[in-house]
């Protein structure tokens, strides 16, 4: 075990190989944070073996990445695209899988690095990155974009720092797993696409909006209600975050998670 051959050359294959697909993937996960989204998930998902989700991200993917509008048409929408098609494709795991969604998150940003340290070499990848990926930040036609894995690392890192912290049962719980998703997914993309079409007010000197910023407020006012069905312990992160996303001049996609 841990070996197999081929015209009788013995090659390696890791072990973590041999967990993930022969054991994890194979395993049915039994929720560990129930919220108001854990009712919302039929049956046949929640007791689903773990492979069942890497067809649902496939299906997922292979239906919203055609949809996504290019850069050359509208930019806002097309980086804002992704931040919805995040709250698609993690919510639902997060809910009923979330040991293999916080392994997710380190493979895809794993990849994502690969990814981008290659792309340059290979035309036809690079050409597809640029019609979806924001090159405005970048300095040269060259230079390496991190908004996307940024963007993975926002999503996850709560999650990470749920699973560290060894706590399910905190009634806290279910909100911080799904905080990355909820502040990038559904506030950060509320504000920019709010802000950038109806926007009028500005925070001073700052390109944000006051109308972005108080659609960001609702919308997570909102999702944060519906999932906890209380006020004050998340309104304080609600109102940094909020705040923190007009004036910061940070990756939003990295701060806004690990402040709130």
């Amino acid at each position: 075990e841990g070996f197999f051959w081929y015209h009788k050359i013995m090659y390696p294959i890791p072990r973590c190989l041999w967990w993930i697909f022969g054991d994890f993937l194979r395993q049915e996960e039994t929720p560990q944070y129930s919220n108001a989204f854990y009712k919302l998930l039929p049956d046949d998902m929640i007791r689903a073996p773990r492979f069942a989700w890497l067809v649902y991200w496939a299906f997922a993917m292979a239906a919203m990445i055609p949809l996504a509008p290019r850069n050359n048409t509208n930019p806002i929408l097309a980086r804002k695209w992704f931040h919805c098609v995040a709250i698609l494709l993690f919510v639902p795991a997060t809910v009923a899988a979330p040991q293999l969604q916080s392994l997710s998150y380190a493979v895809a940003l794993a990849v994502l690095m690969l990814i981008e340290s290659t792309r340059h070499q290979v035309p036809l990848l690079n050409d597809f990155f640029k019609n979806y990926l924001d090159t405005s930040k970048a300095e040269t036609d060259d230079s390496t974009i991190i908004s996307h894995m940024a963007l993975i690392a926002g999503c996850g890192a709560p999650l990470w720092i749920l699973e560290w912290w060894n706590r399910p049962n905190h009634p806290l719980a279910p909100l911080l797993s799904l905080w990355g998703v909820w502040s990038l997914g559904l506030g950060d993309a509320m504000g920019a696409v709010v802000g950038k079409n109806l926007g009028r007010i500005r925070w001073g000197c700052q390109r944000r909006t006051v109308e972005g910023s108080l659609a960001m407020f609702l919308s997570l006012v909102a999702v944060c209600y519906f999932a906890d069905g209380s006020v004050s312990a998340w309104l304080p992160a609600v109102v940094l975050v909020t705040f923190l996303e007009a004036f910061t001049t940070q990756i939003d996609n990295i701060v806004l998670p690990l402040a709130g």
